[in-house]
C-alpha cells in the first residue's frame, strides 16, 4: 500500500516518540540479512530502550551514555565504532511494512535518531 496523503515520511528524529515508514512489501529484518542501520546519539545516565510498538521489538542499552554515537548495524551494536553487544539485551529491531511507531524510554536527551535502509519489493 502507498503512503497516506496526510503523512510525510521522516527518517531522522530528535524526539522520544516518532514514526518510521517502511515502504517495502516485506518486513525489514536484519536476521534475514536485510540492510538496516540505526544511528542514535543521546545522553542517558542509566541507559535507554528503543521500542518499536508496531512489531513489539525492544533494543535495550544498559549503561550510561553521553552524546556518544550508538549504531545498530544489522544485528550488531557499536558505540563509537566499538562493538558493545555485551552492554545490551541483544535485541533486534525490525520494521513492518507501513508505519512503525517508535518510542525511546528512559531519562534521555536526544540529539538524533536516524534510520537508513532500502525498501524491499518481492
Amino acid at each position: 500500500s502507498g503512503i497516506p496523503l496526510d503523512f510525510t515520511p521522516k527518517y531522522k528524529h530528535k524526539s522520544k516518540s516518532f514514526v518510521i515508514w517502511n515502504g517495502s512489501t516485506d518486513t525489514i529484518d536484519p536476521r534475514m540479512h536485510h540492510k538496516l542501520k540505526i544511528y542514535i546519539q543521546l545522553t542517558a545516565s542509566k541507559g535507554f530502550e528503543l521500542i518499536n510498538h508496531t512489531t513489539g521489538d525492544v533494543f535495550k542499552y544498559k549503561k550510561s551514555i553521553e552524546k556518544d554515537e550508538l549504531v545498530l548495524s544489522s544485528v550488531y551494536a557499536y558505540r563509537n565504532g566499538e562493538r558493545c553487544g555485551i552492554d545490551t539485551n541483544r535485541g533486534v529491531i525490525t520494521l513492518a511494512p507501513g508505519k512503525n511507531d517508535f518510542e525511546i524510554k528512559g531519562n534521555v536527551s536526544i540529539e538524533k535518531v536516524q534510520f537508513k535502509f532500502p525498501f524491499i519489493y518481492r
